[in-house]
């Protein structure tokens, strides 16, 4: 997924784990508990009381994410900065789109 959004020339390349509250945190635990079994502890484990993964585990996620992406050729964040280290391919589309919120239209 990382080497094609790479070669089509993504600006921004990220992941993140499921915020999980209320109703929906008990589904998605249901669901593990019935369909993977065998990871049903870690991710309660990884969730805990919390909405989001522990900040060790997301921190962890984005180290692995990054490495892809450098891997891969994909543009390169650094944590506060607006810059990118490197891109290998300009991007073919458009550009970014417009959308003409708060104009009149007659």
């Amino acid at each position: 997924m990382v080497s094609g959004a790479a070669e089509a020339g993504a600006r921004f390349i990220a992941g993140s784990y499921l915020h999980l509250r209320g109703p929906l945190k008990n589904h998605y635990f249901r669901w593990v508990d019935t369909d993977y079994p065998h990871l049903s502890r870690y991710y309660r484990h990884m969730y805990g009381k919390r909405s989001y993964a522990s900040s060790v585990m997301r921190k962890r996620l984005g180290g692995m994410i990054g490495r892809m992406v450098e891997a891969h050729g994909g543009p390169v964040r650094r944590r506060g900065t607006r810059e990118r280290k490197h891109m290998t391919s300009e991007p073919t589309g458009p550009g970014q789109l417009v959308l003409p919120l708060g104009t009149e239209h007659g």
